[in-house]
């Protein structure tokens, strides 16, 4: 792709795309998540009996910063997630199964109303 731009900016011909068969290119971060979203789904049948070769986007051995950088920010997002989350439930008023907070322990029957109290003139 930079080829592509850096030619085209120069005024050069862009030559046609080469596809480059028996290579699988995969993002990590959107691996995960759409094997989370259908965990039944697998990669598509290899053709010809012909392995291909998996290229990872984030993880490479001989530079495995990018998938800490990549690691470190998908932890501080669910963090943040879990914390809204919390704090939702906790400034809304409610005990975890969705009754009023002080409403008495489950089973104990209905919670005693008091009577206002009287004033005498």
């Amino acid at each position: 792709m930079v080829r592509a731009l850096h030619l085209d900016l120069t005024g050069r011909p862009v030559p046609p795309p080469s596809p480059a068969y028996g290579r699988r290119f995969v993002a990590e971060n959107y691996a995960l998540l759409s094997l989370l979203a259908v965990p039944r789904r697998r990669w598509a049948a290899e053709t010809g009996g012909v392995r291909r070769r998996t290229e990872w986007a984030w993880c490479a051995a001989d530079d495995p910063l990018p998938a800490l950088a990549m690691g470190r920010a998908w932890l501080a997002h669910l963090l943040r997630k879990a914390l809204r989350a919390l704090r939702r439930r906790w400034t809304s008023g409610r005990d975890d199964e969705g009754r009023p907070r002080g409403a008495g322990a489950p089973g104990a029957g209905p919670v005693p109303v008091r009577e206002p109290r009287r004033v005498s003139r």
